[in-house]
């Protein structure tokens, strides 16, 4: 086959075609040249007048009407040829989808296109047509619709010859599993619990089928009140769709969102504020800008020395000299909970003053600070691990300050049960959480052990325990101090006293500060439970309230006489011991 372009039109035709019309062509051009001669030698026409305009415009037109005549036959089509279209399947889709009487009612559109003509026309049924057209090169595109709807399509192309009977096979797509008369319903609706099941039937035997609908789960929404920065939310979840009610719910607080303190640049009060709505809440400090210098630069005295700095209160230090990171520290210590490492507590010229008596941007302060202390290797206490820091303190009783930075969670009792282990535990900067995730007490004291939770560390019980938080057994002591908290242990245990600490015979707890509440038991002692006549306990500072019990003793619980105390007890109500105390009810 030859393929010519001329003015933007690309016709195909065949070889014979094209040598028949250019045959025609070069007759036409002898048979013009012959007749000019004659006409010349029988002195018809002279040949002045064949050299005249006239006669050389003449000639031209005659040469151009035979060449678009020669065109017009090759290019233009003015041959035809039969074109016969045969309709087949695709892949494992058979066609004619005769068996259900679809073939019958199918119509068609038929569109053949080339460069130069665009012919359409309809069919109806059958899988055969023949239409006679222009020879040429075509594009062939059907459309197939039952009942006014599309239901298959299919594309190819042909090149047509005068002549011949040209066949082209159309491969026809059924556009889906469905046909038009299909019937989709939903036989079982979805729920928030249950799936749901869709049913399609269809003529096609196999079409027929059925497909689950996933279940839509609860769309919940909560109904009450919302926690608020220093008071807990309660309410509970219900669903949007369906009746679903949750459980009452009790969020905790959600606790002050502070600005950022701005930058010092001048000795001043700053004053910043709760970002939470509806709170006023607010924090103050006092900026006072001294100078320290260490007595001896070359060899600095850690133990009382003065360095350069900037003290605010509390009291922080711009340009630390010395700080220190979670880890297991020997010894015991008590750094700044505010990472500055230094006392409350400054001197001068003999006489003490307290942080917030600073008023001077001049003053030269000298400033007691706690020397530093060896800290054991991250290979053997790793930071932040509660359990390896106890492991290695069992194993080598002594004297230990555990310093965190982090919250911590356990599933394990820790046990401090050798004799001469005493262990601190200090929160560095912030409060840090020290979290029992399953039932048992956190730390379980025995063997003359000693533990003291101090500033920032919050030890905080499971809902669904069985014993209290910290066991004191014979011999042991258990001290708080500073900021300190237990909170949020539940003791359900039957026969388990004591919802915070149990101070059992022989055993001893001195308070010196923090907090313990928001601990309950079903039993006696939802604060603290003395076990025994010989269960030693003191108070100095530190406050118990908002525990419960639902025996006797929502704060303490004496089983010596079975003495209890149900309200609170502050920061000032001083206990020295037991026995002299004389508040119970």
């Amino acid at each position: 086959m030859i393929k010519t372009r001329k003015n933007l039109f690309e016709c195909t035709f065949s070889q014979t075609q094209l040598a028949a019309n250019n045959f025609n062509l070069i007759s036409l051009y002898i048979f013009m040249l012959c007749y000019i001669m004659e006409l010349k030698r029988s002195k018809r026409i002279a040949m002045s007048s064949l050299n005249s305009p006239f006669y050389r415009n003449l000639v031209l037109l005659i040469l151009i009407l035979l060449t678009f005549s020669a065109c017009t036959n090759n290019f233009m089509g003015g041959e035809e040829g039969i074109i016969s279209i045969n309709l087949g399947g695709r892949s494992k889709l058979p066609w004619p989808p005769n068996d259900y009487g679809i073939l019958e009612q199918l119509e068609y559109k038929i569109v053949l296109t080339s460069n130069i003509r665009k012919i359409e026309f309809p069919a109806k049924g059958g899988t055969n047509f023949k239409r006679t057209v222009p020879v040429g090169f075509y594009n062939i595109n059907i459309d197939a619709f039952y009942k006014g709807k599309l239901y298959s399509t299919g594309t190819n192309s042909i090149i047509v010859e005068a002549g011949r009977n040209n066949t082209v096979t159309i491969p026809m797509n059924n556009l889906g599993l469905i046909c038009p008369d299909c019937e989709v319903k939903i036989s079982n609706h979805p729920t928030c619990d249950e799936e749901g099941l869709e049913e399609i039937n269809c003529i096609f035997k196999d079409h027929i089928s059925k497909r689950v609908i996933d279940k839509l789960g609860h769309e919940l929404i909560w109904e009450g009140e919302e926690a608020t920065c220093t008071t807990s939310g309660t309410g509970k979840y219900i669903c949007k769709i369906c009746d679903y009610i949750g459980n009452i719910t009790t969020t905790g607080s959600l606790g002050h969102y502070m600005q950022p303190w701005p930058s010092m640049t001048k000795v001043e009060t700053q004053t910043i504020y709760c970002q939470r709505d509806n709170c006023n809440h607010s924090d103050e400090r006092r900026i006072v800008y001294v100078t320290f210098e260490f007595d001896n630069p070359s060899q600095p005295d850690y133990t009382n020395y003065i360095v350069a700095g900037t003290v605010i209160t509390p009291p922080i230090i711009q340009q630390k000299s010395y700080e220190y990171t979670a880890g297991l520290y020997e010894e015991s210590f008590v750094p700044n909970p505010n990472a500055i490492w230094l006392q409350d507590q400054w001197s001068l010229n003999g006489a003490t003053f307290i942080s917030e008596s600073l008023t001077s941007d001049t003053t030269t302060l000298k400033v007691f600070r706690i020397a530093p202390h060896t800290r054991i290797a991250d290979n053997i206490v790793q930071p932040n691990n509660v359990v390896t820091a106890v492991n290695h303190v069992n194993t080598n009783a002594a004297t230990y300050t555990l310093l965190i930075d982090s919250n911590l969670d356990t599933n394990q009792i820790l046990y401090l049960n050798v004799f001469g282990v005493n262990l601190t535990i200090i929160g560095l900067i912030d409060e840090r959480t020290i979290t029992k995730n399953e039932q048992g007490s956190l730390f379980v004291l025995s063997s003359g052990a000693k533990l003291t939770i101090g500033d920032n560390v919050i030890l905080k019980g499971n809902t669904n325990n069985n014993v209290a938080l910290i066991q004191v057994n014979n011999t042991c002591t258990f001290i708080m101090t500073g900021t300190s908290m237990i909170t949020g242990n539940i003791n359900s245990g039957g026969m388990g006293q004591g919802g915070g600490v149990n101070v059992a015979e022989g055993g001893t707890f001195n308070m010196q500060g923090g907090t313990i509440s928001g601990n309950q038991t079903t039993n006696n002692g939802g604060g603290v439970f003395f076990a025994s006549e010989e269960s030693n306990f003191s108070k100095s500072g530190g406050v118990i309230e908002d525990n419960t019990a639902d025996g006797s003793g929502a704060q303490l619980f004496w089983a010596f006489g079975s003495l209890s105390r149900d309200t609170s007890l502050g920061a000032n109500d001083d206990i020295i011991d037991l026995n002299s105390f004389n508040d119970w009810y």
